[in-house]
């Protein structure tokens, strides 16, 4: 190829392309070219590239609210394990008092029936006492 050719094909070519851009920049021009193709010219790859970064935005906010659920429902946990661990907590020493106060009523229940057993043993011993003198007495008599 020679030069000259090279420059014609070019020229042509920049021709064409400021041409097709200056018809597709009227709207009429535009319209008419676009009613005689049948509606094949909108641009739908771009309107479904708008409504897929829509729809990403819509992704990336929801994610977004999902990563803060996630972590409000982490700190939810955790201060419901230490709620939890508190009542727990709070049990064991209710319970180790109950515990105490029971060990402290036997022990008292306990001490009260050692001293009636004492009682009844010194009362068996006078009883005894008062059987030898009456059998001493009628003995001597």
């Amino acid at each position: 190829m020679n030069k000259k050719t090279v420059l014609k094909a070019a020229g042509i070519f920049v021709a064409g392309l400021a041409g097709g851009i200056g018809l597709m920049m009227s709207s009429d021009a535009y319209k008419a070219i676009n009613d005689a193709l049948g509606n094949s010219t909108s641009n739908t790859i771009w309107q479904q590239n708008l409504a897929g970064q829509g729809a990403l935005k819509q992704v990336q906010q929801q994610q977004a609210q999902v990563g803060k659920l996630v972590q409000d429902a982490e700190t939810l946990k955790k201060q419901s394990d230490q709620a939890a661990q508190k009542k727990a907590d709070e049990a064991a020493k209710k319970n180790e008092e109950a515990a105490s106060a029971q060990q402290q009523q036997q022990e008292q229940m306990q001490q009260q029936m050692q001293q009636m057993i004492q009682q009844i043993q010194q009362m068996l011993q006078q009883m005894q006492q008062s059987q030898n003198e009456t059998i001493k007495a009628l003995t001597k008599a």
